[in-house]
């Protein structure tokens, strides 16, 4: 990304400069949404109702172990503008059975295109 817009669209990573975030482990999450808007849902009487957003975001997490094999999915909530998850990257329990799973044990994006999934 260019000087020109750095400043402007990203914030400073926190991310540990010599760490391989594909490395087996667990992993704590939070995605948030643009601007910090309110897509997901909304808290009434301090219960999450989720959006049609926020219902296809919640169903969407459980599914990704069906795509990335060496993935389990601990914990996750979604709030009405981020969401949290727990994530473990095992390669010992890599299911080679699973023909939808991807064949890259070694690789998981650390971007996730939310948008794509709202296109229907």
């Amino acid at each position: 990304m260019s000087k020109k817009f750095q400043e402007k669209y990203r914030i400073h990573s926190t991310r540990l400069k010599n760490w391989d975030y594909s490395a087996e482990g667990s992993y704590f999450i939070t995605i948030c949404t643009q601007n910090r808007e309110h897509y997901f849902g909304i808290i009434n009487n301090e219960k999450m109702q989720l959006s049609e957003i926020g219902k296809v975001v919640y169903s969407f997490w459980p599914e990704m172990i069906n795509t990335y094999n060496n993935l389990i999915i601990d914990d996750y909530i979604v709030m009405p503008n981020h969401i949290h998850l727990i994530l473990f990257i095992d390669y010992k329990s890599y299911n080679i059975d699973n023909p939808n799973c991807r064949d890259t044990p070694r690789r998981v994006s650390t971007k996730i295109n939310l948008v794509g999934l709202f296109a229907h």
